[in-house]
């Protein structure tokens, strides 16, 4: 609706203007519509840089979330070796005594 009333915004009269504006936004926002009008063309070009820049983050974004995958599946599967290394060398039995004795010693 704004867009239309911009394209033939030019053509009215101040008290055409003023009746619009005064209808549409009131008298506290009046200023504001009255400028919204004057630079419509600048704000419609900053909505559609604001849009296409949302799915440059968007897909900035999907990358960033597809390494962070990559990576946590390799940091599950470095752990996974690790444990299985201290299993088969018998230091998860050493390193669970020593937290059973610890455990003991507080109480």
């Amino acid at each position: 609706m704004l867009g239309e009333l911009s394209h033939k915004w030019d053509g009215l009269t101040d008290a055409q203007r003023q009746n619009i504006a005064v209808s549409v936004a009131g008298t506290r926002r009046l200023n504001d519509f009255l400028v919204l009008m004057q630079r419509w063309g600048r704000a419609e070009d900053v909505a559609t840089v604001s849009m296409l820049s949302q799915g440059s983050a968007a897909r900035e974004n999907e990358q960033v979330m597809g390494t962070l995958a990559v990576q946590v599946k390799q940091l599950k599967a470095a752990w996974q070796d690790l444990l299985g290394e201290m299993a088969k060398s018998g230091a998860l039995d050493v390193l669970k005594q020593a937290i059973t004795m610890l455990a003991r010693s507080r109480q």
